[in-house]
């Protein structure tokens, strides 16, 4: 996320946040030594939650910890989406690997030398592959959530010998 201050109009919002910062420290009434709902009360955190599911993308796109050499890897909230410009070696092939673990679906994008292939991604963990045959320098990757899925998206560019 990124902040920016314009002048004048951030004085009143940093008068409110103050103001709600002094009142939340205020007694509400209840005991403070009797510890109150915490964040596993209701079941987990929202990044223990992304945390899982990122692990479920990677491990459905290979990224394991003891997979064969890869070029490039990544892994985001589906709703941010996952946009790289990735840097290969012109004239070799490549695959390049998508899930989505959570629920929806998320549309991946490579565009590659003027032609860009499109692949739906269902948020169940089932990778979808495009390939890259006789590479460009740079391909450009997107993966962009569908309606109102959720959840986390991982990629993968390996090395392919057709």
């Amino acid at each position: 996320m990124r902040l920016t201050t314009h002048g004048w109009r951030a004085a009143p919002a940093g008068v409110l946040l103050a103001a709600a910062l002094l009142t939340g420290c205020t007694d509400s009434g209840r005991d403070s030594d009797k510890p109150g709902p915490g964040p596993t009360a209701s079941g987990p955190s929202q990044e223990e939650r992304d945390e899982k599911l990122g692990r479920e993308a990677e491990a459905a796109v290979g990224m394991t910890g003891d997979e064969p050499e890869f070029t490039e890897s990544g892994v985001s909230r589906v709703g941010e989406g996952i946009h790289s410009q990735s840097l290969l070696t012109p004239g070799k092939s490549y695959e390049v690997s998508f899930a989505c673990a959570g629920s929806g679906a998320a549309e991946a994008t490579v565009q590659s030398k003027g032609t860009t292939e499109v692949k739906t991604v269902e948020c169940g963990g089932a990778p979808v592959h495009v390939r890259v045959h006789d590479a460009p320098r740079r391909v450009t990757i997107d993966v962009t959530a569908v309606g109102k899925a959720s959840g986390m998206a991982a990629y993968r560019i390996a090395d392919f010998t057709p």
